[in-house]
């Protein structure tokens, strides 16, 4: 069976901008090319709030989120993102792989990860990232 991806855009996001070899290249013409440096990348999974519980959104006037609200104002902010599994772990499966649920086969909370699947981090250690997961 054929994987059908969600965008290709989870991928290149995090991985445009940089050089895998970590040397200097040589480019058509013959001449040296200065090595690129890397760019941070910093992928925040949130779970159970609502799309507006950010102090930046300024819908709950109460609500504090300092920290939040600057990394939407120095970083990006995407106001019209959607996932395609309402569940939480088919949803994360989808974010961390690029595949929709009925291709990597997590399609409840309690379905084990197939053996095989590779999720986005691993294609951005290949390329020379460190990557860390906090709980």
């Amino acid at each position: 069976m054929k994987a059908q991806y969600v965008h290709p855009l989870l991928l290149t996001v995090g991985l445009s901008g940089f050089s895998t070899t970590g040397k200097a290249e040589v480019n058509a013409k013959n001449e040296t090319t200065a090595q690129k440096k890397p760019v941070n990348v910093v992928f925040i999974l949130s779970d159970d709030h609502r799309y507006d519980y950010m102090g930046f959104m300024n819908t709950v006037p109460w609500l504090e989120t300092p920290h939040m609200d600057r990394m939407a104002r120095e970083g990006a902010h995407i106001k019209n993102a959607f996932v395609t599994t309402s569940l939480s772990s088919p949803s994360r499966a989808s974010i961390l792989t690029g595949m929709y649920s009925h291709a990597h086969t997590v399609v409840d909370n309690t379905a084990p990860l197939p053996d095989g699947l590779t999720f986005f981090p691993e294609y951005m250690q290949k390329a020379g990232y460190r990557t860390a997961f906090f709980w």
